[in-house]
């Protein structure tokens, strides 16, 4: 990732903590929540394969989303700054 625009030199992260907060938030409703939903309603069915495959399916997912996901976080970071900060 570019640590500033080519065109005006805007730099996107100001500290490379600071999307942390929104990829914690991302993952947890996207990556977490979905199968603790899912195990707790039953809607695997008690399924070691279903649940596996899932699983599988989640974590490949997670690996496969990382750059678009920080992406998004670097972006909704740029957002919520306020103009003193940058």
């Amino acid at each position: 990732m570019h640590s500033t625009c080519s065109a005006c030199g805007l730099r996107y992260l100001l500290n490379q903590g600071d999307p942390w907060v929104f990829l914690l938030i991302l993952d947890r409703a996207v990556f977490i929540f979905p199968p603790i939903v899912i195990i707790y309603f039953g809607l695997v069915a008690g399924s070691v394969v279903g649940t596996a495959a899932l699983f599988t399916l989640l974590i490949g997912a997670l690996i496969y989303t990382t750059p678009h996901r920080y992406g998004i976080c670097v972006a909704l970071d740029w957002l919520t700054r306020t103009e003193d900060d940058s």
